[in-house]
């Protein structure tokens, strides 16, 4: 949606969606994109069929309706070296353009065991790392199946793909982890990769950026006309004041900026003072949450010419 979360609104799928933000897939389907949406996981996992269908995707699949070719160990969430297969032969039905969406689900904890033995790159020893690690590396492979199919399509030369994490591995690199020096890092650092190699030469974007500007990049990129709702910014942005505004279940927000890192926790505030202290830093951090309250609660983004 290209908002962030904010302590007193409800969630995507339960409830937000009643607030009536611009959708992308919508969007898109205006200018002749076709599209296709797949979760790794099970259909019900995160009401995630229910919030595609609503986004406008025209086919919705999740970890049901996708077949097994390997006979796996154990495994919890989804297969991505059938996921991704699944995926591609649904894109292959799809005129150009289109937009495709799949979401892996392989890296998810629980690490307990190997996917596949011939994928094993580290002995099993039923520690979470090592699980982990196995799972990163099946992954990987699955991933590099996925692009060798891709590359020999007649739309591949056409076509912007961009990879990105939803959150860190929490437990291995993430929030208890020891890899990053900072809490901002533990929390919220992760990679992104947008690849399109007759479009765009080899090169490290180090604007300040999150998820919430994957929207607008989006339509940059394929130069889209709509007025759409968001709080992020194309991370091909020529502006020099690019800040970041983050928010870790409403509790812990951030500011960041070429200046640093301004944060606050409320519930720390709110048990230890009884009340909140409006400080310089907190003061501005709450005018923020209000303003994104404001706009989305409040239904300020609505616009039924092209919702509709």
């Amino acid at each position: 949606m290209s908002i962030p979360y904010v302590k007193g609104m409800l969630y995507f799928g339960q409830g937000l969606e009643n607030c009536g933000q611009t959708r992308l897939p919508a969007i898109l389907g205006k200018s002749g994109y076709g599209n296709v949406f797949v979760q790794g996981d099970k259909r019900e996992s995160d009401n995630a069929i229910a919030i595609a269908n609503y986004l406008d995707f025209n086919n919705s699949y999740g970890k049901q309706d996708i077949p097994l070719h390997h006979n796996y160990l154990q495994i919890n969430k989804g297969y991505d070296i059938e996921g991704l297969e699944f995926f591609f032969n649904k894109v292959q039905k799809l005129k150009s353009p289109f937009f495709g969406f799949y979401f892996t689900s392989t890296t998810h904890i629980p690490y307990t065991k190997t996917v596949l033995k011939f994928l094993e790159k580290y002995p099993e020893d039923g520690t979470e790392r090592t699980g982990y690690l196995n799972r990163l590396y099946y992954s990987d492979y699955a991933l590099g199946e996925f692009f060798k199919k891709v590359k020999e399509s007649k739309w591949f030369d056409k076509t912007i793909f961009i990879l990105l994490y939803d959150h860190q591995a929490y437990g291995v690199g993430g929030i208890n982890g020891l890899f990053e020096k900072t809490k901002v890092d533990k929390t919220f650092k992760i990679p992104a990769i947008i690849y399109c190699p007759k479009l765009f030469k080899f090169q490290r974007n180090t604007a300040l950026a999150s998820q919430i500007d994957i929207v607008s990049t989006i339509i940059d990129l394929l130069n889209i006309k709509t007025p759409y709702s968001s709080l992020g910014k194309s991370l091909f942005s020529k502006t020099k004041n690019r800040f970041v505004f983050l928010s870790y279940e409403g509790e812990q927000v951030y500011l960041i900026n070429s200046e640093g890192v301004l944060s606050c926790d409320w519930k720390d505030v709110y048990n230890k003072q009884k009340k909140l202290l409006f400080e310089k830093n907190e003061k501005l951090l709450f005018s923020i949450e209000k303003v994104v309250y404001y706009l989305t609660a409040k239904d300020k983004w609505y616009d039924t010419k092209i919702l509709n």
